[in-house]
């Protein structure tokens, strides 16, 4: 199985900007920063933090614990080289598979009347795996910056955080950090890591406004 770069890098060097741009790359991966995210999402919406919870299992089933399963099992079987599906070639298919899991998620998020802004966010990931399968039959973009900034602005629209709250300037630096760790992997360019964050963030704001929530 071929190994993506960051696994070469590592071997070739070792150094601590290597050791903390892989970490970062693996660790910002959007499937891994789903959770989180729509859990401080759900309960901010939710009327307690039972409805809350259950919102979150929900939405984590179709977004998270179903995709990780299907990559890994196309791991597994050497239908993609690499986790972060690396290869443009290879992006087709979890893609397309990922649309159909967010769209069933968006039927049952909308049959069981969960709260407006839970079943906008399930919208997005069905919006942002659109944009991005498209894009991907002609051109490389990078989907963590994509995600993560999809992530970063559900939580802007949300808490609708002041100038001084530390979501306003850790969330710019999360998505800086995501696409720096992919340039330096040489998994993408700096057009195809800023690509990302735009499309990530004009998805967000157009679903929200779509549902009414802006």
């Amino acid at each position: 199985m071929k190994e993506d770069g960051s696994a070469e890098l590592h071997r070739r060097s070792g150094g601590v900007t290597d050791l903390v741009m892989i970490t970062a790359s693996r660790l910002l991966n959007p499937l891994y920063l789903t959770p989180p995210t729509v859990l401080a999402i759900s309960l901010r919406v939710s009327p307690n933090a039972a409805s809350g919870f259950r919102w979150f299992l929900i939405y984590a089933c179709f977004s998270t614990l179903i995709p990780l399963a299907d990559l890994s099992w196309r791991l597994k079987t050497g239908r993609i080289s690499d986790w972060h599906i690396s290869r443009r070639e290879e992006r087709l298919k979890p893609l397309l598979f990922g649309l159909i899991y967010a769209s069933l998620g968006t039927l049952t998020m909308l049959t069981l009347r969960a709260p407006l802004e839970i079943s906008a966010c399930m919208v997005t990931g069905l919006a942002t795996g659109t944009v991005a399968m498209a894009v991907t039959l002609g051109w490389k973009v990078s989907l963590h910056t994509m995600g993560n900034s999809l992530l970063a602005t559900l939580l802007f629209l949300v808490y609708r955080p002041g100038w001084s709250h530390p979501l306003t300037w850790s969330l710019p630096c999360l998505i800086a950090l995501t696409g720096s760790s992919r340039v330096y992997l040489r998994q993408h360019t700096i057009c195809q890591v800023i690509a990302g964050s735009a499309l990530g963030a004009i998805v967000g704001l157009s679903v929200f406004a779509l549902f009414g929530l802006m």
